[in-house]
C-alpha cells in the first residue's frame, strides 16, 4: 500500500510538472505518465482513482486503466476482466452529481473507457450478457442523465458504424471488430441504447 501511495504521489508530480515551461521537465512527466500506462497491472491505475484528489492525475489513472486493460486482457483474472464496466460505471456514479449540465475531464475519459472495455469484453460473452450491458447503462438514466448520454454515445462511437475502420486498437485481430459491429448492429442493442439516449436526452 505504502508502494502505491509513493507512486501517486510521483504521479500527481508528474500532472503538475506537465505545466512547466521547462522542456526537461516535461519529457519526465511524460515518461512518468507513460510507465503508469505500461503497468503490468490495473492496481496503480485503481489506487490513484480512489484515493487522489488530482483531476488531472484521475484522468491519467482512468486512461491507464483502459489501456492497461486492454493490453494485458488475456493475464487478467476472469472476474476482473468481467466486472471492469461495473467499476467504470460506479466510478461515474459516484463522482457525478445527478444534476450536472456538463461532464469533467475524467468523467468523459471514463465514458470512453466503458465504450473500450464493453467492446473488448463483448466478444468473450453471450446474448444474455450483451443484454445485461447495454441495460447497465439505461440504468444510469434515472440518476445521471447526461453521464448516461455520453457513456452511451461513446459505446455507439466505439461498436457501430465507421467502429471498424476508425476502430481503437484492441489487440484483437480485424474480425473480432467486425464482429462486434454486426453483432451490436443486428441483434437489437444499437436500437435500445439509441431509444434510451433519447430518453436521456429528454431527462438532461
Amino acid at each position: 500500500m505504502a508502494d502505491l501511495a509513493e507512486i501517486a504521489r510521483s504521479v500527481e508530480a508528474a500532472c503538475d510538472a506537465l505545466q512547466s515551461t521547462a522542456r526537461e521537465v516535461r519529457r519526465e512527466a511524460e515518461y512518468t505518465l507513460q510507465c503508469l500506462r505500461n503497468a503490468q497491472d490495473t492496481a496503480i491505475a485503481r489506487y490513484i482513482i480512489e484515493h487522489s484528489s488530482n483531476e488531472e492525475a484521475q484522468y491519467q489513472a482512468v486512461r491507464a486503466l483502459w489501456e492497461t486493460a486492454v493490453r494485458t486482457w488475456a493475464a487478467m483474472a476472469e472476474e476482473e476482466r468481467h466486472s471492469l464496466d461495473l467499476y467504470l460505471l460506479e466510478l461515474l456514479h459516484s463522482r457525478s452529481p445527478p444534476d450536472a449540465s456538463s461532464l469533467g475531464l475524467v468523467e468523459r475519459e471514463a465514458c470512453k473507457a466503458i465504450a473500450v472495455v464493453t467492446k473488448r469484453k463483448w466478444g468473450e460473452v453471450g446474448e444474455g450478457e450483451h443484454a445485461a450491458m447495454v441495460s447497465r447503462l439505461g440504468d444510469l438514466i434515472a440518476s445521471h442523465p447526461l453521464v448516461a448520454l455520453h457513456a452511451m454515445a461513446a459505446v455507439v462511437a466505439e461498436m457501430g458504424e465507421g467502429a471498424v475502420d476508425d476502430r481503437t486498437p484492441l489487440g484483437v485481430p480485424y474480425e473480432y471488430h467486425l464482429a462486434c459491429h454486426c453483432s451490436f448492429m443486428d441483434g437489437g442493442a444499437l436500437l435500445y441504447v439509441a431509444e434510451r439516449a433519447v430518453e436521456a436526452a429528454g431527462e438532461g
